[in-house]
């Protein structure tokens, strides 16, 4: 999913990424904190629509392979968005899950069967 304001810029991209797991945990907790304090900013009025911060969880998918916003695969195209809702959503406002590992093996396993549904591999 691009960030629209970023989606010109050389690093708003999905590409196949290699990283291991310590650092999408890392990335992960970035993510949260800073989803966190979006929601202070916003309860305080002020919206920051403009972090990068959004992009690593771009990333994170790319690296657990999670195909590509608007890859193609039988006439119909690929969103991230039950991705995002499922992080965001799920465990940002319902705490399903109490670690940043736990988060990141639902998300792996989530990204992994959608990746099976629309016949997505990439080469490492």
């Amino acid at each position: 999913m691009s960030i629209a304001w970023f989606e010109n810029e050389a690093f708003s991209r999905s590409i196949p990424r290699t990283v291991d797991r310590e650092t999408l945990v890392d990335l992960l907790s970035i993510i949260i904190y800073n989803a966190e304090r979006d929601v202070i900013l916003d309860e305080l009025g002020i919206q920051d629509n403009g972090n990068p911060v959004d992009l690593l969880f771009e990333y994170v998918l790319d690296a657990i392979g999670t195909p590509p916003e608007g890859y193609i695969y039988e006439s119909q195209a690929f969103t991230r968005l039950p991705l995002h809702e499922l992080f965001y959503g799920t465990y940002l406002i319902e705490e399903a899950w109490k670690t940043v590992p736990e988060i990141l093996d639902a998300l792996i396993q989530e990204a992994t069967d959608l990746a099976d549904q629309w016949d997505y591999r990439v080469d490492k």
